[in-house]
């Protein structure tokens, strides 16, 4: 029996998030985006795949990878589910065509900032390791201003310290996402209306603010796997 998460008892409000606004600056053009790249038969492994799957891919095999049994046991959009954590995938090298990860590497953390690092690390570097020569990894994720940055350098140890599990994320900026192992990875950003309003907080669907308000970006990193060609 696998072990409980905090987001054991919460998939249903991080759908509810979804649905309440969150589409359009998170999901809408992402989703376009990453069913346009899902080609037939590949196998492709959606790492924190939460209680379902945003996008379709009715002709790809689909591995869904999350440490919420809850959240897996919710999802009837992926093919085979595994229990498990980004920074130790239970998978053969070289066994998938393509890596997705949807706004979930926010969610790999340590008990500091440094150990954080380093679990994202390893997270970016297992993901690497499973996907077929030529295959990629995409990383859907916000990117924070460079004030927000400044003050979850400053303040974000203390408040892990204070609030434990309840303080469930941690975002990374352009410059560390190129200092990982991958090297630096092609950078998009997804634009939307600044007078579009979603909720910020998944636990808390009610509250919504407009986008210009919102001091992240919504960004993909791809990293592209070589060949040996």
């Amino acid at each position: 029996m696998s072990a409980a998460t905090y987001f054991d008892s919460r998939h249903q409000l991080m759908q509810q998030s979804a649905e309440a606004g969150a589409a359009e600056i998170c999901y809408r053009q992402q989703v376009a985006l990453l069913e346009s790249m899902i080609q037939p038969g590949m196998t492709v492994l959606d790492v924190g795949c939460g209680p379902r799957l945003p996008y379709r891919a009715p002709h790809a095999y689909v591995i869904g990878l999350d440490p919420s049994a809850d959240s897996l046991a919710a999802n009837t959009d992926v093919d085979d589910r595994i229990v498990g954590s980004a920074v130790n995938i239970p998978l053969d090298d070289a066994s998938v065509d393509l890596v997705v990860a949807m706004y979930a590497l926010h969610h790999v953390l340590g008990c500091t900032p440094a150990n954080t690092v380093m679990l994202r690390e390893t997270a970016l570097a297992e993901m690497a390791r499973v996907v077929r020569p030529g295959g990629e990894v995409l990383v859907f994720e916000v990117t924070p201003w460079p004030v927000a940055a400044l003050l979850q350098h400053c303040l974000w140890g203390t408040a892990r310290r204070v609030l434990g599990d309840r303080l469930a994320a941690y975002f990374w900026t352009d410059a560390e996402y190129a200092r990982t192992p991958l090297g630096s990875p092609e950078v998009q950003t997804f634009s939307c209306s600044p007078w579009a309003t979603f909720p910020p907080i998944f636990a808390l669907p009610w509250l919504r603010v407009p986008r210009f308000l919102f001091p992240f970006d919504a960004c993909l990193y791809r990293w592209r796997i070589p060949d040996g060609n």
